[in-house]
Order: C-alpha cells, then sequence, then structure tokens
C-alpha cells in the first residue's frame, strides 16, 4: 500500500525505523505497518473496498478483522477499520 508524507516513521512498537519516505512516497507490503501507518493517521493511497465491505456494519468489520486476526481498535471509525482489510 502506498503511503505519502517526507522524512522518516519511527516505529515505537519495535524502537526503530518503519520506513523513509523517498520523494513524498513509501510502499509498504507488511499487513501489520499498514496497520500502525492507517491508524497514525499518515496519507495513504485511495482504497477499492468493493460494495461488499462498503455495506457492512461496523460490528460485520470488526468481525471480519477478528476472524482475520488483525490487530484494530473497535473505538475507530469504521472507514478506518475497513482500511485495515485492505490485502485480505
Amino acid at each position: 500500500m502506498k503511503f505519502y508524507g517526507k522524512g522518516a516513521v519511527w516505529d515505537t512498537r519495535r524502537n526503530k525505523r518503519l520506513c523513509r519516505f523517498e520523494n513524498g512516497e513509501v510502499d509498504i507490503d507488511n499487513r501489520a505497518d499498514i496497520a500502525y501507518m492507517i491508524k497514525a493517521g499518515h496519507p495513504h493511497e485511495e482504497i477499492d473496498y468493493g460494495d461488499e465491505v462498503v455495506e457492512m456494519t461496523k460490528n460485520d468489520v470488526i468481525e471480519k478483522l477478528k476472524a482475520a486476526n488483525i490487530d484494530h481498535n473497535p473505538r475507530d471509525k469504521k472507514a478506518d477499520l475497513i482500511s485495515l482489510l485492505d490485502g485480505e
């Protein structure tokens, strides 16, 4: 998933640099790192979720995240939770 920004992002979970933006963008493939970047509020490319996911309730999204064993905060907005499903 492509993220946009400047400089580097520090991963507080591992106490090391997660990534460095080159020419204002970085591609991240690791699902946990993608979730970390989204939760931290870094701008990212638009994601096409398809009609099925958009029509889901927030609780449906949370259940799908649990089933996929994806770390999430149930208090997050539905849109943020849906973005964690990318790559499933």
